[in-house]
């Protein structure tokens, strides 16, 4: 097998206009190259983290603390033969960072140039910049690739720079990745902060970066994730197809817990999505899993007793193509974690869904059909394990803008859904199921939609395709492979529909359903 021992691999892309510029040594592309002629897969872990609290620990302690957390993990990993582990957002600083800036700073980080290895340089990395150095050495000793989320300072003088702020220093929550050889090679700053004060809003970055297992990487954070720029941009514009996210997420029913959002962005734009997560269930933070396209979670965590954990996983090297939606892999046999029931302490927000269409579902009856407004239609097709079934389901169909952020960004999606709800009210289905509730249990189900937005390119060549939202009521993702979607244009009316329908060998009667949702994402910004 190839090593590029001595090689760093760098990627940098920004745009200029319309123009996207890349420098990559030669050298390193035809080096990939080989290496993806030998590998079909790579291993990932991604880190449930639950930080060590900041209590009447100085910054500077509570950085270090984590981090030495971070290098058990990356020592673990490195016995594994991991070649890429990656961390949560906020997991050194902890989400518990002064929200004023001056405070805040006593956390924060200049990060060195591209190429640097802090590790070479141990005089040069001391205070709170010991961690880089920390972390440049576990990279090395454990011989695979880190991606870290941190706070990141980056001075400036207000004569040289009229943008500089009053106390002579960027803030920027920073995701900062270390090669094989404990070198910096590539940092991207997040774009879209939600409720972020210590931080500056940067420039938009389309960061990447090329490993020597043939593999280019992109990267974005937490609620990057809601909008086009620049996460389905890297798809689209520059065909990248995995990706590193460190989050801090926020769960909220009944379509946008963590584990939910991570399965969904990954089907949607067919890519494998390393998803590390922030855990603290008490704010409603959990949730880390390793996605790949339609195939789902290949291994996952959701748990509000499972604290830190490392989740690994195969992960297959593949060229997806956008013309050719569902391109099955062939992948070793891996399956999701089986979690217990969450503990009742975990935290949830809850989708408003006032200006949703709605009907119940009958279970004697075996199809419905409902439209929004009348622009947006969906019939569903089921089979219900068992008639006795006296519970409250609902086909839910919306087409539309909503608003994230206390109504300060928004999205707009289409989506047709089948849920679980504990009464006749709307708003119980956005509530957790009691385990005495009377759950249902399908033998069969279809979901058609139409017609399909499209935003990306032409309806043939879209990167944001359909994709399924499903779990069941304890939580635990419903695999997507249970489903197979198809989408056609209508030959009478032009409109792109799109179909999803359990497969001739799902298991779907083993599941207790709390939401099976087909999904059209339409991408969005700042009101």
């Amino acid at each position: 097998m190839f090593y590029a021992q001595s090689l760093i691999i760098l990627s940098l892309y920004f745009f200029t206009g319309t123009e996207v510029i890349s420098w990559q040594d030669d050298f390193a592309r035809e080096n990939q190259e080989i290496c993806m002629q030998n590998k079909t897969h790579y291993k990932a872990s991604v880190v449930e983290y639950k930080p060590i609290p900041i209590g009447n620990q100085t910054p500077e302690e509570v950085l270090l603390s984590n981090v030495r957390a971070y290098v058990q993990l990356i020592q673990e990993a490195g016995n594994e033969n991991v070649d890429i582990i990656v961390f949560p957002e906020y997991g050194i600083t902890t989400i518990a960072l002064p929200p004023q800036r001056e405070m805040a700073r006593e956390f924060f980080v200049e990060v060195p140039k591209y190429g640097e290895i802090p590790c070479a340089n141990a005089t040069q990395y001391t205070g709170i910049s010991e961690i880089l150095y920390r972390l440049s050495c576990a990279a090395i000793q454990s011989k695979l690739y880190i991606v870290v989320n941190l706070g990141e300072v980056e001075y400036c003088d207000f004569n040289t720079d009229s943008s500089c702020p009053s106390d002579d220093g960027y803030h920027y929550n920073t995701n900062v990745v270390f090669d094989r050889n404990g070198a910096i090679v590539s940092r991207y700053r997040k774009f879209h902060l939600y409720f972020e004060p210590q931080f500056n809003y940067p420039t938009l970055e389309y960061s990447t970066f090329n490993t020597d297992f043939g593999v280019e990487f992109g990267l974005f954070t937490c609620f990057d994730i809601i909008f086009a720029h620049p996460a389905v941009e890297l798809v689209v514009n520059l065909g990248i197809h995995n990706f590193a996210f460190p989050t801090a997420w926020i769960d909220e029913l009944p379509f946008l817990t963590a584990i939910q959002s991570q399965a969904l962005w990954a089907q949607s734009n067919q890519v494998n999505l390393l998803a590390s997560g922030y855990h603290q269930p008490d704010r409603g933070s959990m949730g880390s899993g390793i996605y790949s396209g339609d195939e789902g979670a290949l291994n996952y965590v959701f748990d509000a007793s499972s604290g830190t954990k490392l989740v690994t996983s195969l992960v297959p090297i593949t060229s997806y193509h956008t013309t050719s939606y569902f391109k099955r892999f062939q992948q070793p046999t891996q399956s999701a974690s089986q979690d217990p029931p969450l503990e009742p302490y975990h935290m949830w927000l809850r989708e408003d869904l006032t200006n949703c269409s709605y009907k119940p579902i009958d279970p004697y009856l075996n199809h419905e059909f409902l439209c929004h407004e009348n622009s947006f239609c969906c019939n569903i097709e089921y089979s219900l394990n068992s008639t006795s079934y006296s519970g409250h389901l609902k086909l839910l169909v919306f087409d539309g803008r909503r608003t994230v952020a206390a109504k300060r960004d928004w999205f707009e999606w289409q989506v047709c859904a089948i849920l679980h709800c504990l009464n006749d009210t709307l708003e119980s289905c956005t509530e957790s199921s009691p385990e005495s509730s009377n759950h249902p249990k399908f033998n069969f189900i279809k979901i058609q939609a139409q017609p399909l937005k499209v935003e990306y390119g032409d309806e043939e060549t879209s990167a944001a395709q359909p994709g399924m939202s499903l779990l069941d009521t304890k939580f635990r993702l419903i695999p997507q492979s249970q489903f197979k979607i198809l989408r056609w244009r209508d030959s009478t009316t032009g409109n792109m529909n799109a179909e999803a329908e359990t497969t001739s060998t799902s298991e779907i009667s083993h599941f207790q359903v709390k939401t099976v949702a087909l999904i059209q994402k339409v991408y969005g910004g700042r009101l």
